[in-house]
C-alpha cells in the first residue's frame, strides 16, 4: 500500500509539473504574441514620423524656394530703384547746365 500511495504520488506531481509547464507555455505565448504587436505598432509609428519628417522637410524646402525667389526678386528691384535714383540724379544734373 505504501507503494501504491508513493507511484500515486508521483504521478500527481508530475501531472502538476506537466500542467504547470502547459500553463508557462501558454503564458509564453501570449507574451510573445502581445511583444510581436507591440513591434509591428512600434514599427508603423516609426514609418508615420518618418513620413511626417519627409512631409515637413519637404514643406520647408517648398517654403525655402519661395522665400529664396522673393527675396531674390526684392533685391532686384531694390537694385532697380537704386539705379532709377542714379539715373535721375544724373539726368537731373544734366539738365539744369
Amino acid at each position: 500500500m505504501g507503494e501504491a500511495y508513493l507511484n500515486l504520488m508521483e504521478k500527481l506531481s508530475i501531472g502538476t509539473k506537466n500542467r504547470q509547464n502547459k500553463e508557462m507555455q501558454m503564458r509564453k505565448i501570449t507574451l510573445d504574441g502581445c511583444i510581436k504587436k507591440g513591434k509591428v505598432c512600434l514599427s508603423l509609428i516609426m514609418k508615420q514620423l518618418n513620413g511626417t519628417e519627409k512631409l515637413l522637410s519637404r514643406e520647408m524646402h517648398m517654403r525655402k524656394i519661395i522665400s529664396d525667389f522673393y527675396t531674390g526678386m526684392g533685391e532686384v528691384c531694390l537694385n532697380r530703384m537704386q539705379i532709377l535714383k542714379i539715373e535721375k540724379r544724373e539726368n537731373c544734373g544734366t539738365s539744369k547746365r
